[in-house]
C-alpha cells in the first residue's frame, strides 16, 4: 500500500472505489434489459436462461474463486482480472448470438468474484484485521448498495439516451479506473492470505449439479406451471436427492465447502432465515 498514515480518508476512499467496478460487473450481468432481447431476437425462455446463467455461474464458482484468490498476489490478481474483464465485457458487445453473449457475461461474473475478493482484502486487513463479522457485513453491504445505485443511475438510466450498449462502455470505464487505482494503491505484490491449496472438488461438483437444477426451475418453472409439469416435479425430487448426497458427503469429508455443523447453532439458522427474507 502507499505510505499514508493509517486510517486516512484518501486511502479508505481509494480502496472502496477500487471494489466498485467488480460489484458493477455483477450488476450488469444480472441486468434484465428488453433491448438485449430485441437485439438478439431470442425467445423469452432463452433470454431468461441468458439472464440467470451468469448469476448461477457466479454462485457456482464462488467457493473455487475464493480459494484461487488467496494464492495469487493482490496486485497481479487485480490487474489480471481487470484486463480479462475488459476483454470479456467488450466481447459481449460484439457477440452475434445470445449464446455467446451469455458465455461472455458468465465469464465476466466469474472474474468479478475474484476481483471483489482481491479488492476487499486490503480493506479488511486495514480496517477490520480481527475479522469482526458485523463490521465485515457492513463493509460489504455499503459497497454493494453504493455500487448498485451508481450503476442503476449511470449504466441503466442512461440507456434511454443511448441504448443497452452504454452499460457495456460504462463498465469498461470502470475496469480502466480499477487498473489505474491498482497501480496507485498496490505498491507491494504479495498474497497476504495465502495458504496451502486444499479444495473439496467432489463437494463442489455436487453443488454445481444442485445449481444446474435450480437454474432449470428458475427459468422454466413458472412457464411450465410448476408441479403440474412432470419435468418440474422430477427436478424437485432430484434436488432432494442431491441434498441428501451432499449431506452424506459432508459426513466423510474433513473440510467440506459448506459444513452443515454450523446449523447446530440457533443464531446461524435465524441469521440465515433473516438474510433470505431480506433478499
Amino acid at each position: 500500500m502507499i505510505s499514508i498514515k493509517k486510517g486516512s480518508v484518501f486511502t479508505l476512499v481509494g480502496l472502496y472505489i477500487l471494489t466498485i467496478p467488480f460489484f458493477n460487473a455483477l450488476n450488469v450481468t444480472s441486468y434484465d434489459n428488453s433491448q438485449i432481447l430485441g437485439h438478439f431476437g431470442a425467445s423469452t425462455t432463452t433470454f431468461t436462461y441468458s439472464t440467470y446463467i451468469p448469476f448461477f455461474a457466479m454462485l457456482g464458482f464462488l467457493p473455487l474463486g475464493l480459494k484461487i484468490g488467496k494464492q495469487i498476489p493482490l496486485k497481479t490478481m487485480i490487474l489480471s482480472v481487470s484486463f480479462l474483464s475488459l476483454i470479456c465485457n467488450t466481447a459481449s458487445l460484439y457477440a452475434t448470438t445470445i449464446e455467446w453473449f451469455t458465455v461472455w457475461r458468465s465469464l465476466l461474473a466469474i472474474l468479478s468474484i475474484i476481483g471483489i475478493f482481491a479488492s476487499l482484502i486490503p480493506i479488511i486487513l486495514k480496517y477490520n484485521p480481527v475479522f469482526n463479522m458485523p463490521i465485515l457485513y457492513g463493509i460489504v453491504q455499503f459497497i454493494m448498495q453504493g455500487s448498485k445505485q451508481l450503476y442503476q443511475y449511470f449504466g441503466t438510466q442512461m440507456t434511454s439516451i443511448h441504448n443497452w450498449t452504454f452499460g457495456v462502455y460504462f463498465l469498461n470505464i470502470n475496469f480502466l479506473i480499477a487498473i489505474l487505482l491498482a497501480w496507485i494503491f498496490y505498491k507491494k505484490d504479495f498474497a497476504p492470505m495465502k495458504t496451502p491449496f486444499q479444495f473439496d472438488w467432489r463437494g463442489w461438483l455436487i453443488i454445481l449439479l444442485f445449481f444446474t437444477v435450480v437454474l432449470f426451475l428458475c427459468a422454466e418453472g413458472q412457464t411450465r406451471n410448476w408441479l403440474s409439469d412432470p419435468k418440474v416435479a422430477m427436478a424437485f425430487a432430484f434436488l432432494m436427492i442431491i441434498v441428501g448426497i451432499y449431506l452424506i458427503h459432508v459426513r466423510f469429508t474433513q473440510a467440506p465447502i459448506i459444513n452443515t455443523d454450523v446449523y447446530k447453532y440457533k443464531n446461524v439458522v435465524l441469521g440465515s432465515l433473516l438474510f433470505f427474507i431480506q433478499e
